[in-house]
């Protein structure tokens, strides 16, 4: 209506869905703040379109679906490895909306999937949307699900396998694999003393010149003997073992 008068329902629908934007938006900037910061809230059909036709990798399978005809493999093998890959799925590529799909079909042959051809320059941001926000910060098989329910690139298993990597939130929680640890072995003694278990610990902070502590434990009856010591020099270390463990 170009007066500007509209129903209340009409209105009212309208303001809830830009509360909701604007609330998707706040939303994003928490949690992908990259993706946020570019327009990555306000793609379209239209703008995925125009970025596949300007991908040197897509455009090729955008002209054979206009075309409706699969070219030979002896003018695709030259390309690079994005566009063989998409000769080799010419027969799950669809265009909707004006935007390249593949289909993604289960064993069974049942088509399960419309994932979107993604272009290179969307690639960065998607992962961002999806590994930050949709899939919450997930490790890489929980997160492999949500990229393949919804786009397809050559490469994108590394690619995902990469951000992950090096996603600062991840890596500050995540110290990665623990490294390997030998067995435990035990030790076995026969009488009292006949073993020493012998350590230094400290510095701490000084009292009458002692800064170290030197522990020696009977593994056979946990008896403990501890000497504070002013350094750690070899001949401090061999007295005390004389005259605290051995002679005691």
């Amino acid at each position: 209506m170009d007066d500007g008068s509209q129903p209340h329902g009409v209105q009212h629908a309208r303001q809830r869905a830009g509360r909701g934007r604007g609330k998707r938006k706040g939303m994003l900037q928490r949690t992908a703040p990259t993706a946020a910061r570019r327009p990555a809230t306000d793609w379209s059909s239209a703008y995925i379109a125009q970025q596949q036709a300007a991908d040197p990798d897509i455009r090729p399978a955008l002209d054979w679906i206009a075309a409706g005809t699969r070219p030979l493999w002896e003018s695709v093998r030259p390309c690079s490895a994005a566009v063989r890959a998409l000769w080799q799925q010419y027969s799950s590529l669809v265009i909707m909306d004006g935007v390249l799909h593949r289909i993604f079909h289960t064993p069974s042959g049942e088509a399960k999937y419309y994932q979107v051809i993604m272009p290179a320059e969307l690639k960065t941001d998607f992962l961002e949307m999806v590994h930050a926000d949709a899939a919450a910060h997930l490790k890489y098989k929980k997160c492999l699900d949500h990229i393949q329910r919804r786009a397809w690139w050559y490469s994108y298993k590394s690619d995902l396998d990469v951000f992950i990597r090096c996603c600062d939130k991840c890596n500050s929680h995540s110290r990665g694999k623990a490294p390997p640890k030998a067995e435990l072995r035990p030790l076995i003694t026969g009488e009292p003393a006949s073993k020493w278990i012998i350590d230094l610990c400290g510095s701490f902070k000084a009292s009458q010149g002692y800064k170290y502590i030197f522990t020696a434990v009977c593994p056979f009856s946990k008896y403990v003997i501890a000497t504070p010591i002013r350094n750690k020099e070899a001949s401090t270390c061999a007295r005390v073992i004389v005259e605290h463990s051995v002679m005691r």
